[in-house]
């Protein structure tokens, strides 16, 4: 089976080529700066063997593989700017106004934007998104972004208990209230 024919199977259409430099460039964000580890202290790495903890050298690899992972799915099943813009329908330049804007999240893949597909709703974008998109810190990762969307959030409750970004706008909750909730990562640090 080739790399082109394993996402043929899951319903994105790609060519070798391109599926080659989706996974190139997924491994090269990942294995940036923002997931970089530091080696311990040895007064660190004393706690850890003190503790039972025992090394796993190939832990690192594996992680750095499962966020490469991630993010190829991101990127995969993103939607292109002419799909977004036939989708949303509205003209290629207003989507770049959009981008631009920041109404909008879309990533560079390359030289080209791809807008990830969790922010539409149907043939429009999620209720209030334009409200959320702004609100993201820029600079986070987009498996940070990814993870803020689907995670259930504290501040977002609905029937008694958190709910995700996602769910929360779909179900008519307070954009502002997500914004609110995405402004916060700036303070945690991500």
């Amino acid at each position: 089976m080739t790399i082109s024919e394993v996402f043929e199977s899951h319903g994105i259409h790609l060519d070798e080529r391109e599926a080659i430099e989706l996974i190139d460039h997924a491994l090269y964000a990942v294995r940036g700066e923002r997931f970089a580890t530091t080696p311990l202290s040895p007064d660190e790495a004393a706690i850890y063997d003190t503790a039972g903890f025992v090394d796993a050298p190939k832990a690192l690899d594996r992680q750095a593989a499962d966020l490469a992972s991630e993010f190829v799915a991101l990127l995969a099943s993103s939607l292109s700017v002419s799909d977004a813009a036939d989708r949303l329908g509205v003209t290629r330049p207003r989507l770049q106004q959009l981008i631009s804007a920041k109404a909008v999240w879309a990533i560079r893949n390359g030289t080209k934007w791809v807008l990830p597909a969790i922010q539409f709703d149907g043939t429009s974008l999620l209720p209030g998104w334009a409200t959320v998109a702004k609100a993201i810190p820029t600079g986070l990762h987009p498996l940070e972004i990814l993870g803020y969307l689907t995670t259930p959030q504290p501040e977002l409750e609905l029937a008694d208990e958190p709910s995700t970004v996602v769910d929360w706008l779909r179900s008519g909750g307070s954009p502002e209230a997500a914004a609110d909730a995405a402004r916060a990562l700036d303070d945690i640090g991500l």
